[in-house]
């Protein structure tokens, strides 16, 4: 078959870089959090009930890869006993979050990471959300300083920063 195509790029062209910063670590958390909920045989309702101020549809929106605010991320990976690191992929450092110095919070070592981030490379915040494009100073201020910020915005941050999320079962 001479026309048969090889690869993803001859079936659909580039793929967006976009798709590889926010949409693959989307699906991945996603299909964690189904995995988790299936184990500990919870139902999106069971589990919104378990967390405070929370409702299925927030929960439903990881496992469907839409976008959501890290507060409910944190929440149900919490849960589930399912933690979630920063990767480094210029090997200057891998962190757990869980830990990470002395924070408290999966948020709080968040924010000291991407700060830590930034300071390595000799970014300011302004200068951050340049690189990111399409983003307001704001936006990425509210990760360093603990604010609530949606999962994209922390995505594009980390890619300028050479880091990724990662996730897994705790110990």
């Amino acid at each position: 078959m001479p026309n048969q195509k090889s690869n993803m790029s001859d079936l659909f062209g580039e793929i967006p870089k976009d798709y590889k910063i926010i949409e693959v670590p989307k699906i991945v958390i996603s299909n964690a959090i189904r995995d988790g909920l299936r184990e500990k045989q919870l139902s999106l309702r069971k589990a919104a009930e378990l967390i405070e101020n929370t409702s299925y549809t927030q929960i439903s929106r990881i496992t469907r890869g839409e976008n959501y605010n890290i507060d409910t991320l944190l929440k149900i990976l919490s849960v589930l006993d399912i933690e979630i690191y920063i990767k480094n992929n210029e090997k200057l450092f891998d962190q757990v979050l869980k830990g990470y110095n002395t924070s408290e919070s999966s948020k709080t070592a968040i924010a000291e990471i991407v700060r830590d981030g930034l300071k390595k490379k000799k970014l300011s915040l302004k200068k951050a959300a340049e690189l990111v494009g399409n983003m307001s100073f704001t936006q990425v201020s509210r990760i360093t300083n603990e604010g609530n910020y949606n999962i994209s915005t922390l995505l594009r941050v980390l890619d300028i920063l050479n880091m990724e999320l990662q996730i897994k079962k705790k110990e």
